[in-house]
């Protein structure tokens, strides 16, 4: 049996399903009615759309939204087609009727419409439930203001947990020295709302194992005087046949990919606290696959509402009130998925580990002993030379400390924004970037070109790609003149990039456009040390302005698209993207005062205002951005110096279902050959994109429809504009 050891690096993103992308709209349809099919079991449909429309459990919603329900429901069953919106109402009440999730306050939770509604009618069943509640915690990273997943006390001061939750603050697999836990103050913490910003926890001093096969990994923590929860050793089988009754306890995270209005409604907009959800264990056992299993596994799988967050979650048999499963992962409105608890008691390393499970613990799986003898081996110390060049590196330490879901913009203006929500416990970085993989603290090695020494080579990229939202958002068109001045590369205006496409202006020597795309739930941390600036091959050297350019002088090379914002997507494509960031075809002259000028700050902070006052949906977004060329420009080192620069967001707002499209204008004209100090003359200006047009030269017809810009801003600047002055009108008038 051929095993695998698993190296993976800690702090990408916080713990969420693992088990797929973002799912289409037809397929969102699909499996919802699939789900209800699958809920409503052997009751007829009529009657169950009939209990659909009952209120009971419902309080708070209108008749009205309960009437669309209905109505999409019988469509449904009648094989006719259902419109979003009645899709939208039938998911959210489906789920609060049959998968609700509620918050869980001390002991106490409000009780379940339905089928479930036994477990709070029960006394007996819901003094069970409620004894489980102190031993479930949340895995906080306090160092990182994060947290990473939830967790669960199963024996004296030991606290169980997924792998891939283990994996945000450790490096390893399997016991004792195998496993490193690095110095960010992971803890776990029992309150129902707690705080990762505190240390108010009780942080996970020593790692007992990093399971080898299953999605499991276990903690020692110096815990006060809680009740250990007891794993089931009930077979799966047995569970199946029964359709088990299962709730599962956790802090569920609002997950950006599915569902996201029923999403809102269903967990009340409130997440990342302790929350209850009943459900069923599947009537068929499946063989689940993911990149943090050695081989495909035998997982139980169940149907409550469970949300990334909820990795490490109990899932509690309501009839013995043992785990009967830890939560790893699921596939949305289809299943999720547990590792049961009567496998890990087959694991003797578990039991002589402490765990407590209830009687009847059965024989060991010998078919594990493989996996553990691959992670034992004397030989293998790879875990500890990791560990000690970790340790040595405080560039990468820096790094590590950064927030794993920092994305940053650079058109050509250092920005930095944190992609999240509110309440998610993402902390929004406004102000300069610094990359710590640059050993002089340079702003991410855009500072002045002293490195006479460049790479020669050529992108294997596809490009921007204009379908990367719900509606296609295209490049600029150019007019005949501007056509005629475009580099042409394999007949195209574009030179294609990874993740970025560049038109290269041939008399300016610049991009006179750069256009990317950013999945803010897909991005990589990557250094960028040891990558040097590129020349294009595929682009005539005198069509590329290079070093001699930013030589000796206040002039940054300034990327147009950040690479930060290109590292996106499988590890292998986020590389590429890393390296191509660095063409010079994708750099524009920046004055080194810009970053700091409290303008330059607020030009920073236009991204971070469009992702946290804006409900962006899955946190996807198009840019265009680049210089403003104008004949006025002045000439220096035969390179006409741009004075201004325009930008192009392009995002779905969930909140009113529209599309929109926000642009704005900075200048760096006053800095131009400016020597000493600077005072701050910098400019910003939201337009309309008639007004871009104007400026630019370039054609946005086919996005004016979604221009978000409301002409009744406009100041005595002119017709389509207003001056930006402060944080507070950056995305304030972003409403159609």
């Amino acid at each position: 049996m051929k095993c695998s050891y698993f190296q993976n690096y800690p702090f990408t993103t916080k713990a969420r399903y693992l088990m797929e992308k973002t799912i289409t709209p037809d397929e969102h349809a699909k499996r919802l009615l699939q789900y209800v099919n699958s809920i409503a079991g052997d009751t007829p449909m009529e009657e169950f759309v009939d209990f659909i429309a009952d209120d009971d459990g419902l309080e708070g919603v209108s008749t009205k939204r309960i009437k669309k329900a209905e109505e999409a429901a019988m469509r449904a069953v009648q094989g006719k087609s259902v419109s979003a919106e009645g899709l939208y109402h039938l998911e959210a009440i489906v789920h609060r009727k049959n998968r609700p999730s509620h918050r869980i306050y001390g002991k106490k939770f409000d009780p379940f419409p339905g089928e479930f509604n036994f477990i709070t009618k029960d006394p007996r069943t819901l003094k069970r439930i409620r004894n489980t509640f102190p031993a479930v915690g949340r895995i906080d990273i306090t160092d990182l203001s994060t947290y990473a997943g939830t967790g669960f006390v199963v024996g004296q001061n030991l606290v169980m947990t997924n792998r891939h939750v283990a994996m945000e603050f450790t490096m390893g697999v399997g016991r004792g020295k195998r496993v490193k836990i690095f110095d960010l103050r992971a803890e776990v913490d029992f309150d129902d709302e707690p705080s990762f910003e505190q240390e108010d926890g009780f942080v996970l001093h020593e790692c007992v194992m990093v399971h080898p096969y299953w999605d499991m990994a276990l903690f020692k923590a110096d815990l006060p005087d809680i009740e250990p929860l007891r794993l089931s050793t009930t077979t799966y089988p047995t569970l199946r046949k029964r359709k088990q009754a299962i709730v599962a306890v956790g802090y569920p995270a609002f997950d950006d990919r599915n569902g996201v209005k029923a999403q809102k409604e269903i967990f009340g907009d409130q997440y990342e606290v302790k929350r209850i959800a009943p459900g069923r264990v599947s009537n068929q056992k499946r063989q689940v696959s993911s990149k943090w299993l050695s081989s495909p596994v035998a997982a139980l799988t169940h149907d409550a509402s469970t949300l990334g967050g909820n990795s490490g979650s109990a899932i509690i048999d309501v009839e013995s009130g043992t785990v009967a499963a830890l939560h790893f992962g699921g596939k949305y409105l289809i299943e999720n998925y547990g590792v049961p608890g009567y496998e890990l008691a087959r694991d003797p390393r578990v039991v002589d580990a402490g765990v407590l499970f209830a009687p009847g613990v059965p024989d060991p799986n010998l078919d594990l002993e493989p996996y553990w003898e691959n992670t034992e081996s004397p030989s293998d110390d790879q875990s500890e030379s990791d560990y000690r060049q970790y340790q040595r590196n405080p560039a990468r330490s820096h790094q590590m400390k950064t927030n794993p879901k920092d994305v940053t913009f650079e058109v050509p203006l250092h920005i930095t924004i944190s992609l999240g929500r509110p309440g998610t416990g993402n902390v929004y970085h406004i102000g300069p970037v610094h990359d710590p993989g640059d050993g002089n603290g340079a702003t991410d090695v855009v500072g002045q070109g002293g490195d006479d020494e460049f790479d020669i080579g050529e992108s294997k990229g596809g490009g921007y790609d204009h379908k990367f939202l719900s509606e296609t958002v295209p490049t600029p068109k150019l007019s005949k003149k501007f056509a005629k001045d475009a580099f042409k590369h394999n007949g195209s205006h574009l030179i294609h990039y990874t993740h970025f496409s560049v038109c290269q202006s041939k008399s300016r020597s610049l991009p006179r456009f750069v256009a990317w795309n950013i999945d803010g739930s897909n991005m990589k941390q990557l250094s960028r040390k040891g990558i040097r600036f590129i020349r294009d091959s595929r682009v005539p050297a005198e069509y590329q302005a290079g070093n001699e350019l930013y030589k000796n002088n206040a002039y940054d090379r300034g990327h147009v698209a950040r690479r930060a914002d290109l590292n996106w997507g499988p590890l292998k494509e986020a590389k590429a993207a890393n390296r191509d960031s660095f063409f010079f075809t994708n750099m524009t002259p920046q004055h080194e005062a810009f970053n700091q000028s409290a303008k330059g700050g607020l030009w920073g902070e236009l991204e971070n205002a469009v992702f946290e006052d804006l409900n962006v949906d899955k946190l996807k977004v198009s840019v265009m951005a680049g210089p403003i060329f104008r004949d006025t420009d002045k000439t220096y080192r035969d390179v006409k110096i741009p004075d201004d620069f325009w930008k192009l967001i392009a995002f779905h707002d969930e909140d009113d279902d529209e599309f929109k499209v926000a642009a704005y204008i900075i200048s760096q004209g006053d800095l131009v050959f400016t020597e000493g100090r600077v005072d701050d003359e910098f400019h910003l200006y939201q337009v309309s994109l008639s007004k871009l047009a104007e400026e630019t030269g370039l054609d946005f017809d086919e996005l004016t429809q979604h221009d978000s810009f409301d002409s009744s801003t406009e100041a005595v600047f002119g017709s389509g504009l207003r001056e930006v002055g402060s944080r507070s009108q950056l995305v304030s008038q972003t409403e159609k």
